[in-house]
């Protein structure tokens, strides 16, 4: 049976994972990184191996934090956040296509 730590988990993963796939899409079209580390991650050929890193660690730290009532305001908070960037990266991708 899923807990809810582990759907919020696996929330943030998914859309963190397209977060990663319309960054590399936009990239590929000319279109900057806007996060100033992860842009100079991505001038030296590390935006992937970061970006899936901090993923999977921010993964981890919901799924362990979900269990407190604190941590699960913090983890609605990250995975609203991955949401409404996902949408962001579809209506920017959208656009430049169009």
């Amino acid at each position: 049976m899923l807990r809810r730590g582990d759907f919020m988990a696996l929330l943030y993963f998914t859309f963190s994972i397209f977060d990663w796939f319309f960054s590399k899409l936009a990239f590929q079209m000319g279109v900057a990184e806007g996060n100033p580390f992860l842009a100079w991650c991505q001038r030296n050929a590390l935006f992937t191996p970061i970006k899936l890193g901090l993923t999977l660690a921010a993964t981890v730290l919901i799924f362990v934090l979900c269990s407190q009532r604190s941590g699960r305001i913090v983890s609605q908070a990250g995975v609203l956040l991955m949401a409404l960037l996902t949408i962001y990266h579809i209506i920017g991708l959208n656009l430049l296509l169009s």
